[in-house]
């Protein structure tokens, strides 16, 4: 597998860049009350994207490309999201989020977050609590903030990430 700046070198037959995989997206409620899509990026802690002797880490730069991928490209997923939404819906499945339901019923009141989320996990606490550690998430916290989540088992999002 390249590096994610490859693939943001190809370019679809319409002649734009071509998006390199968001790890998941997840409908919330944003602050005002309307539904929104977030993008999240996972990464395991022991993924040297999360660090950096000098400078950024690389997962900066990473999910700065897919933000402005993400805002180049809103009105088209604005529309497939509430597509999507619409779509699940129709299925009639027996368990659908409200926040799919309205999404669905007013789709122009979707909004498409492009602020794209960090997920660490896989780590102890010795790990996570590590002086060697500290200094790259200090720079992660820096500029995710409140978007950096830190899981030290994948198992703790069965409760979902929609919250």
């Amino acid at each position: 597998m390249g590096h994610a700046d490859e693939f943001f070198d190809q370019t679809t037959a319409e002649g734009k860049r071509a998006a390199d995989r968001i790890d998941y997206a997840a409908i919330q409620r944003k602050t005002d009350g309307r539904p929104s899509i977030v993008f999240f990026e996972a990464k395991r802690f022991d993924n040297k994207g999360l660090r950096s002797g000098k400078g950024n880490p690389a997962v900066i730069g990473q999910t700065n490309k897919y933000k402005e991928f993400i805002v180049e490209n809103l009105p088209d997923f604005r529309k497939s999201y509430g597509r999507v939404c619409q779509n699940l819906v129709d299925l009639g499945l027996p368990r659908i989020d409200p926040l799919v339901k309205e999404a669905a019923a007013n789709p122009g009141q979707l909004e498409v977050d492009p602020d794209v989320r960090l997920v660490d996990f896989g780590f102890d606490e010795d790990q996570r609590d590590g002086g060697v550690w500290k200094k790259h998430k200090t720079k992660l916290d820096e500029h995710f903030g409140k978007r950096l989540l830190l899981k030290g088992s994948p198992s703790e999002f069965t409760g979902g990430i929609s919250k």
